[in-house]
């Protein structure tokens, strides 16, 4: 649902054909998306913080066994505290899954190219060793997959953000600064030893935080999911290749049928 949304907001296609399809995909999915974040608000338990921002889109409800503290908890915090300022509930409700919409599009496409990276010949010959890991669960071996992951996401990303300085829009060059050779030493080598802190992602700077961890979270969790699935591999022929276009300077992707220019693979 967030990414059918998301798909019309962006919209890169400049055929209007396409554009309004989007749009009426799109619309078919705020209702429900309205409604389920206000049911969810509607049970909210600010001591407990027994909802979260994943059962408001129906992903699954906290159990009563699940422990506190939890990244499910994040989205109770996030809604009781647009609850004190926004008393309206239907306007809260569309904050809310308007804020998941704006965060989901990255963290897919980055698993998206960094499976694609490690299922084809370019990073193949790393794979058997993240299997290794993902079949082990320790904190050492998930410490690991975080890098698998980080390393191939630097390889892969074309990310390009906006930044506004007065009337001035600043497209910053994240991929490129990914590979500066100034800040990685042989920026081109596959190297599982580079600082951490160095890799420029999804949440980085001064009011990055929780984006940051969320995003290095779930990158890395998907990662493991997949290492974990038997015989996992790319489809022969064109079918299994991530389709990948350049529109005004920017990389789109290509729906499976090739129909239609989205900004996140699906």
């Amino acid at each position: 649902m967030l990414l059918e949304v998301r798909a019309w907001l962006d919209a890169p296609d400049p055929d209007h054909a396409a554009k309004w399809y989007k749009r009426r995909k799109a619309e078919e999915h705020t209702g429900p998306l309205t409604e389920s974040t206000m049911a969810s608000m509607a049970q909210l338990d600010p001591k407990t913080w027994s909802s979260s921002l994943m059962s408001m889109f129906d992903f699954g409800k906290q159990q009563p066994d699940q422990k506190p503290g939890l990244l499910r908890d994040v989205g109770a915090l996030v809604a009781t505290d647009i609850l004190k300022t926004v008393k309206d509930s239907n306007q809260a409700a569309h904050l809310l899954w308007m804020l998941a919409v704006s965060g989901v599009g990255t963290p897919v496409t980055a698993i998206a190219e960094v499976l694609d990276f490690y299922l084809s010949d370019q990073g193949c010959q790393h794979w058997p060793q993240i299997v290794k890991l993902a079949k082990q669960d320790s904190p050492e071996a998930n410490a690991e997959l975080e890098r698998y992951f980080l390393e191939a996401h630097r390889f892969t990303s074309a990310q390009v953000c906006k930044h506004m300085a007065g009337d001035q829009e600043i497209l910053l060059d994240i991929a490129a600064a990914n590979r500066d050779p100034s800040v990685f030493t042989d920026p081109q080598k596959f190297s599982l030893k580079r600082p951490l802190d160095d890799y420029i992602i999804h949440g980085h700077g001064p009011r990055g935080g929780l984006g940051r961890d969320m995003f290095l979270a779930y990158g890395t969790a998907m990662l493991k999911v997949a290492a974990r699935t038997e015989g996992l591999r790319k489809v022969p022929g064109g079918m299994g290749e991530l389709k990948k276009v350049v529109v005004r300077g920017r990389r789109h992707y290509l729906t499976p049928n090739w129909a239609y220019v989205v900004d996140e693979p699906t």
